[in-house]
């Protein structure tokens, strides 16, 4: 099944649209454009071992591959959680 995937850290972000505008930087420094050469499939939060993670799931559209992106959003539900 392969190694679980590492969770990238967002940090240095105000709110969440910030946080969001972080995570989609981050899909297009290695997809590219969105919605012109990525698209969201997906995105949904999780928590695991007291930890809060966005799932990004991303479709390359010239070719069809799904790539799965985790964030570490925890710090910004720090005092919540």
């Amino acid at each position: 099944m392969g190694e679980p995937m590492k969770a990238i850290v967002i940090r240095n972000v105000k709110d969440d649209l910030e946080c969001i505008r972080a995570e989609y930087d981050h899909v297009s420094k290695e997809l590219g454009r969105r919605n012109i050469d990525w698209k969201v499939e997906a995105q949904y939060a999780s928590r695991k071992d007291g930890k809060m993670y966005d799932n990004l799931v991303a479709r390359v559209i010239s070719t069809g591959k799904i790539r799965n992106f985790v964030f570490d959003i925890t710090i910004r539900f720090k005092g919540l959680i």
